[in-house]
């Protein structure tokens, strides 16, 4: 790809569309092109993102956030990449200027997505007329079989080839393959980054690296009790992702306990000092309320991050955000804190986490630090508990920690529900650290690593000897050991043992025994294994491991 036109990425909006299928894609090609800049600014702008509703006003999404779109259908640019995100459809899909405008629209798009129940309207603008896609979980097709994949080709009027996406629910890793996937069929060079596989039957593959959570919760039923206020502060350019995807975490609680016969537990309302604000990725949002002068209780009030390597204080909405901070006094169970991403830094410049055990972003944990001293500052963690304050690393790890507070709050056969809703594989804990094995040592832009070490991660239990890999890396051994220890910190072979431990502790986790895990993750003995467990501190024991389960 040159540095010409960026790609076009289209978002359909409407009214009950859900937040999280349209800002979790919105995010994704937005920071797309921020990465690609970074590590490639000669390649130019990649993706040019943009909303869409029928006639250009607000529209109200579900949890009563309102989106103020770019275009109507009647004035936008055509769309190299088109997005129709989940919600609740009733109206959408019988209006016939949304089905006609994307029955064009799709098919002139090299690609058409859906999310969730955005595949319903793209089936009844006709677009999904032959082969199968992907339904929305606990959703049944109208008008197709069960599917086995979730990409398929749709054949244009002209004769031309477009691709389709259709994830059952939008997740973090989801959107990430489909970015990883729009850059390989474009043909970009990109720095290698995160890479997620897919198997043959179009399903995600496990992802190692993530951990159930070690810690034990009682199993309480969900009752009665006063709803809890969930508040999330934004302020102009919060992150999109810290906000959006516990708010949808929240919302499909609710949905949950509607279903058993009992009320919704949690009231979810977005405040500021701006009553109308641009996010992080562009998205201009609307009706956003003022910062009240008292707070119900019991309240959540959430704090989310902003962009930068550093939380600027000096803007007015900042020192007006703080200013209301700073009169707020936390109690358990009445008024706590949720903190997201660098949102930990916020809290701390309004002195709000004094004395408390929190964790911030990787890339804040100096500053959060510095800005308050008397805080213990908890690293590599992907959520830390100190009530009422409960704060966590940042982005995804945000739903990890609101899907562990419905856990207590509503107990874990509602929070397993929405964690199926949300495909969230497999729930973190507060143990599970931030940087994985599989992402600790890829901070670093050599190729020929970057291929070797990939190789390694989708298949660790392969025969890997140092002159393999060398051959992979199309050197020398002498030379690969050299640059895997300048440029990745680790030796080659102990890499390898390195990524086979982590796939052995989630085997271990997931109820394999200790000769199964070896087996699995490519030991050659249990004896290899432990070996390898006590050389990276692992903890124990494999075997005592196995019994904590």
């Amino acid at each position: 790809m040159s540095a010409g036109r960026p790609l076009s990425v289209g978002i359909l909006v409407f009214d009950a569309v859900e937040v999280l299928d349209f800002a979790g894609p919105y995010e994704v090609f937005t920071t797309a092109s921020r990465v690609a800049d970074r590590y490639k600014p000669d390649v130019g702008k990649l993706f040019e993102v943009a909303c869409v509703s029928r006639d250009g006003q607000p529209v109200k999404a579900r949890a009563g956030l309102r989106v103020l779109p770019e275009h109507s259908f009647a004035n936008h640019p055509a769309f190299d990449l088109l997005i129709v995100p989940g919600g609740v459809v009733d109206a959408a899909i019988t209006c016939p200027q949304t089905l006609d405008w994307l029955a064009r629209n799709a098919i002139q798009a090299q690609i058409s997505a859906s999310v969730c129940t955005g595949a319903f309207l793209l089936a009844a603008s006709g677009v999904l007329r032959q082969g199968a896609v992907s339904p929305p979980i606990g959703k049944t097709w109208p008008i197709c079989n069960r599917p086995s994949r979730r990409w398929r080709c749709v054949k244009g009027r002209d004769g031309s080839t477009t691709a389709h996406w259709s994830p059952r629910r939008v997740s973090a890793r989801a959107l990430t393959c489909a970015c990883i996937w729009w850059r390989d069929w474009q043909d970009l060079n990109w720095p290698n980054a995160q890479r997620a596989k897919w198997t043959t039957d179009g399903a995600p593959m496990p992802f190692p690296e993530l951990a159930h959570s070690t810690t034990t919760n009682t199993h309480r039923q969900a009752s009665p009790s006063a709803p809890i206020e969930v508040l999330f502060a934004l302020l102009p350019d919060s992150l999109t992702l810290d906000w959006s995807g516990p708010a949808e975490a929240l919302r499909m609680a609710n949905q949950a306990l509607q279903a058993q016969g009992l009320p919704p537990r949690f009231v979810l309302r977005f405040m500021g000092p701006c009553t109308d604000q641009v996010s992080s990725i562009g998205l201009r949002l609307t009706g956003i309320e003022a910062l009240p002068a008292s707070l119900s209780k019991p309240s959540w009030l959430v704090l989310v991050g902003l962009p930068g390597q550093t939380i600027a204080t000096t803007s007015e909405p900042t020192r007006a955000l703080l200013h209301w901070l700073r009169g707020l006094r936390l109690h358990a169970h009445q008024l706590e804190l949720v903190t997201v991403c660098a949102g930990s830094v916020l809290a701390a410049h309004a002195g709000l986490l004094a004395r408390r055990h929190v964790t911030t972003h990787h890339h804040h944990l100096a500053e959060l630090q510095a800005v308050e001293p008397s805080c213990h500052v908890v690293s590599n963690r992907v959520f830390v508990e100190d009530a009422p304050v409960y704060s966590s690393a940042g982005v995804t790890t945000g739903i990890d920690l609101m899907l562990h507070r419905i856990a207590s709050t509503c107990g874990e056969a509602i929070a397993a529900q929405v964690a199926q809703t949300m495909v969230v594989a497999l729930r973190r804990g507060p143990q599970d650290p931030q940087l994985s094995p599989f992402l600790s040592y890829r901070n670093h832009l050599h190729p020929a690593l970057h291929r070797v070490q990939d190789a390694v991660s989708s298949q660790p239990a392969q025969p890997w000897t140092l002159n393999s890999m060398a051959t992979l890396a199309c050197t020398s051994s002498r030379h690969l050991t050299r640059i895997f220890v300048e440029h990745a910190g680790i030796a080659p072979l102990a890499y390898v043992r390195r990524i086979r431990l982590a796939l052995a502790q989630t085997a271990l986790q997931s109820g394999s025994n200790v000769t199964q895990a070896a087996a699995l993750a490519g030991f050659s003995s249990d004896t290899q294994l432990r070996r390898t467990w006590h050389q990276f501190a692992a903890g124990g024991s494999p075997s005592k491991k196995l019994l904590n389960q």
